[in-house]
C-alpha cells in the first residue's frame, strides 16, 4: 500500500511489481495518496492480482524510452485481476495499452488521462464508468471491453484512431458526457 509521500521510480522491469505465484487473490496494489512518477521499461505498475487507486497524483509510464523495441505487453497500469479507480489524478503514458486488466475495470471517481500507442483502457471482462473524468488519446481503441462496456456517468473525452468505444457483447450508456 502507498498512503503518502513523494515517489520517483525508474526501473528496468516494472516500476511497481506485486506477484504471488501461489495465490494471485492475495496480490494487490493499493494507492491511497502521495504523488510522483512511476516508470518501468516493462510496466509502470503490475499486479498478478488487483490494483486499487483511491487518491494521489501520479504520472505512470510503461515501456519507457530506454527500450529499443516495442513490446505490446509494456503497459502503464496492468493487472491480471481487476482495476478500480475511486479518486486521485493519474496521467498514464505507454507504448502499448495504457491500462489493461485481465478481468474488469471500474472507475467511480478521479481523473485519468491516458496517452497510449495501443488501446487506452482495455478490460477482458466488464468495463464500467460510474463517474470521474477520463481523457484519452489512443492510436487504437479508446475504451475496449472483450465483453461489455457500461457508461453510467462521468465525463469522457476520446481521441482514438480506431474505435472510441468498442465491446464484443454490449455497450450501454445511461448518463455522462461523452465526446469522441
Amino acid at each position: 500500500s502507498i498512503v503518502g509521500g513523494q515517489l520517483t521510480i525508474e526501473a528496468r522491469n516494472d516500476g511497481i511489481h506485486c506477484e504471488n505465484k501461489d495465490d494471485n487473490t492475495i496480490s494487490s496494489i493499493l494507492i491511497m495518496g502521495g504523488s510522483g512518477q512511476l516508470s518501468g521499461d516493462s510496466n509502470g505498475i503490475y499486479s498478478s492480482g488487483a490494483i486499487f487507486l483511491s487518491d494521489g497524483e501520479y504520472e505512470i509510464i510503461g515501456g519507457s524510452s530506454m527500450v529499443s523495441t516495442v513490446d505490446y505487453s509494456q503497459v502503464a497500469i496492468k493487472a491480471d485481476g481487476a482495476i478500480q479507480v475511486d479518486g486521485g489524478t493519474f496521467f498514464v503514458q505507454t507504448i502499448a495499452d495504457g491500462i489493461h486488466t485481465g478481468t474488469s475495470f471500474l472507475i467511480n471517481d478521479g481523473e485519468v488521462t491516458v496517452d497510449s500507442s495501443d488501446d487506452a483502457i482495455h478490460a477482458t471482462s466488464a468495463l464500467v464508468i460510474n463517474g470521474g473524468t477520463i481523457s484519452i488519446t489512443a492510436d487504437e481503441d479508446g475504451l475496449q471491453s472483450d465483453e461489455s462496456l457500461y457508461i453510467l456517468g462521468g465525463m469522457i473525452e476520446i481521441n482514438a484512431k480506431k474505435d472510441g468505444l468498442n465491446a464484443i457483447k454490449k455497450i450501454e450508456i445511461q448518463e455522462g458526457l461523452i465526446t469522441i
